[in-house]
């Protein structure tokens, strides 16, 4: 596989479970409203926008390292890079604070990074090499 198809598959990956994500979202918002979203002072757009860019960025850093997820460990690793623009972004979009950072928004993104990698390894990591190198 090039580089160029190890990217896209990474992207379309990305893109295909943020859409998801949104589309949980807005179907959130269609049967209730703003309501739950209001309660946590996020916005609808804002938290689509955090979910197709993640979308797009971990599947970025997927495709560019898509040789590696091969091995167990290596996949963890490349996992917890993906995982961490997410992460920083929804501390940042909860939190409202984008540049002076407590303890406790290092926590909360850090804690989120493993989180999300352990999460991601457990539903799609099967440790068989085929299942990363073909579609």
């Amino acid at each position: 596989m090039s580089r160029r198809e190890d990217l896209a598959w990474g992207v379309r990956n990305g893109m295909l479970i943020g859409g998801l994500y949104s589309l949980f979202v807005l179907i959130l918002y269609s049967v209730d409203g703003p309501r739950r979203f209001d309660k946590i002072n996020v916005a609808l757009p804002a938290l689509i926008g955090l979910y197709l860019g993640g979308g797009f960025t971990a599947g970025l850093v997927l495709g560019a390292f898509r040789s590696s997820l091969r091995s167990r460990t290596t996949a963890y690793a490349v996992s917890l890079l993906a995982a961490i623009p997410v992460a920083i972004g929804t501390t940042v979009l909860v939190t409202r604070n984008g540049t002076h950072w407590t303890s406790k928004e290092w926590f909360v993104a850090t804690f989120m990074s493993v989180f999300i990698a352990v999460a991601g390894m457990a539903a799609f990591w099967k440790g068989d090499p085929e299942d990363v190198s073909s579609e």
